[in-house]
């Protein structure tokens, strides 16, 4: 049986700093650090998605899952999220 251990506070990396340097020479992948206020954004960002889907499937989001969905970035004190542009090519399978 294997065991489950869930973190709920990380710290912030000591070095952000080198961690972005690192992180500009990874490509073609594109990566972006959130940390501090910005997570708060992200949040909102999260929250109105989510809203949308939900109006789009013709549901309701409920109190909890709103306050859930909001306050996920703020669990980690630095989000890293990878993005990449897709290009169609003949020799690369179709998505």
């Amino acid at each position: 049986m294997s065991q489950h251990r869930r973190v709920r506070r990380l710290n912030l990396p000591s070095n952000v700093r080198q961690l972005r340097q690192i992180i500009k020479k990874l490509r073609p992948w594109r990566f972006i650090v959130t940390q501090g206020e910005a997570r708060h954004e992200l949040g909102r960002a999260l929250l109105e998605a989510a809203q949308a889907k939900a109006l789009q499937d013709g549901e309701e989001l409920s109190e909890k899952t709103i306050i859930k969905t909001q306050n996920m970035p703020l669990r980690a004190p630095l989000i890293i999220t990878a993005v990449t542009q897709m290009q169609e090519h003949k020799k690369s399978a179709t998505f």
